[in-house]
């Protein structure tokens, strides 16, 4: 059997750099790419193959990193965060496990993440105690994690999220420059970082363009609406002429209670969502909204969970990556009504 000294010595090199390389690690273990290319040529002229049972008993982790995620499987933001952590996790060959709260029991996950001695841990979970739980245990366990599009619940780790505030604000100035002065921002009661960033986001540029804000906070994401059902049902003059809704769902939730009420979207009432999600696109006019960076979450998520299990000293450290939001208007804002 083809070994890492093998390969050293064909190469010209020393056993560690051809095993930073061969781990996937060489942008972070230094290498250069000359280097990195004889050693690659080298093992696979070779015949070399990694022994991955070996390496987990040398290391005591096994060359898996687990998802844990409480969104529903159906949740088309949840392949394309899924998506990001595969793309970056294959790249440096590490194998990816999902786990699902809503079909696993939370001591059961915890006993597959110890028991198999995962390397480290995303979690895309808005449940704060289900989160925390987790949390604590592997830091008894010094298992490095990190959250990805959700509110960290513990000062350890790393967030990588969208950064929604700015993203609300440009939705609203999108808004006013179609000459909007009545803008109302549709969201919903949770305890989610996101709800406030984009609340934020909405308060701000209101003030800064003079105008007063409207909220309307369902109790429920899934309704009932009665508030939108009678801010639409107002005067024309008094009326929303537009809507930021939390969410593209939301968006299109509002165009629904507009289409009951015989309001023409974009014509009566404009509209914008957020995520940008292809939902956006499949509506009775294709919505405008910003879109968050769902894959590149998922692809920085995973690189910082790398170099966390690369460096488990850094686990400690508290760290935050916003990626930035982009509008993208579609038909469903025009310009405002007249008075």
């Amino acid at each position: 059997m083809v070994t890492l000294r093998d390969v050293a010595k064909a190469a010209g090199t020393s056993v560690s750099a051809v095993s930073t390389v061969l781990n996937g690690r060489a942008e972070a273990g230094r290498i250069g790419a000359e280097l990195q290319k004889r050693i690659e040529v080298t093992a696979r002229d070779l015949g070399y193959r990694c022994n991955q049972l070996a390496r987990s008993i040398a290391t005591g982790l096994t060359r898996t990193i687990a998802l844990v995620s409480d969104a529903g499987e159906h949740c088309e933001y949840f392949y394309e965060l899924n998506a990001g952590i595969l793309d970056s996790a294959s790249a440096h060959q590490y194998a990816l496990k999902i786990y699902l709260t809503a079909h696993q029991s939370l001591a059961s996950i915890l006993e597959h993440l110890v028991g198999e001695r995962t390397g480290g841990v995303l979690f895309h979970i808005v449940n704060p105690g289900c989160a925390t739980t987790l949390m604590k245990a592997l830091d008894r366990e010094q298992i490095p994690y990190g959250v990805v599009n959700t509110a960290p619940f513990s000062r350890r780790g790393f967030r990588v999220d969208s950064d929604d505030s700015p993203g609300v604000e440009a939705a609203v100035r999108h808004l006013h420059k179609l000459g909007h002065r009545r803008i109302t921002y549709f969201d919903y009661n949770q305890e989610v970082a996101s709800i406030y960033a984009r609340r934020e986001g909405y308060r701000t540029a209101m003030e800064q363009l003079g105008l007063i804000p409207d909220i309307i906070s369902a109790l429920e994401m899934n309704g009932p609406y009665p508030e939108l059902q009678r801010r639409f049902s107002a005067p024309a003059g008094t009326r929303p002429t537009a809507v930021v809704g939390y969410s593209d769902m939301l968006a299109l939730k509002a165009f629904g209670h507009a289409y009951e009420l015989d309001l023409k979207v974009p014509a009566d009432l404009s509209l914008v969502g957020f995520a940008g999600l292809s939902l956006a696109d499949f509506s009775p006019v294709p919505l405008s909204t910003v879109k968050q960076p769902f894959q590149d979450m998922g692809r920085r998520g995973t690189e910082l969970l790398l170099e966390r299990i690369d460096h488990p000293e850094r686990m400690a450290e508290f760290h935050t990556d916003l990626l930035p939001v982009m509008l993208s208007p579609g038909k469903s804002s025009a310009a405002a009504p007249n008075p």
